[in-house]
């Protein structure tokens, strides 16, 4: 479609502390008024030595086909998971007071 992305806005989220050894689930705030007018959704998990980034998929179809994942979106939170006995449940990603990562929402403004 010509000129959809003239109305397009980017915003870009700390995931912030997040123990996915211990927890399974992590609800960011995205602060956008309307919530039906995202249209994407990405966020990247850092190990706890800063050595790699990891890139999530996204859910789909309620079947997580992924070790961690973007679950879904609703009016006030990006909701991400991770699977119990997936590669994120393990001491490599259990450091708190540190950043986890970072989630990109591509959103309509108008």
């Amino acid at each position: 479609m010509e000129g959809c992305c003239d109305a397009m806005a980017c915003k870009m989220l700390e995931i912030g502390d997040w123990d996915m050894n211990n927890d399974a689930t992590k609800a960011v705030a995205h602060g956008i008024v309307n919530f039906l007018k995202i249209v994407m959704v990405s966020a990247v998990i850092i190990k706890d030595d800063n050595s790699l980034l990891y890139p999530l998929t996204n859910h789909i179809d309620g079947v997580v086909n992924a070790d961690a994942e973007v679950l879904n979106i609703d009016a006030i939170n990006v909701n991400l998971t991770r699977k119990t006995s997936g590669g994120f449940n393990n001491t490599d990603f259990d450091a708190t007071s540190f950043n986890r990562g970072f989630i990109t929402i591509f959103y309509h403004y108008l």
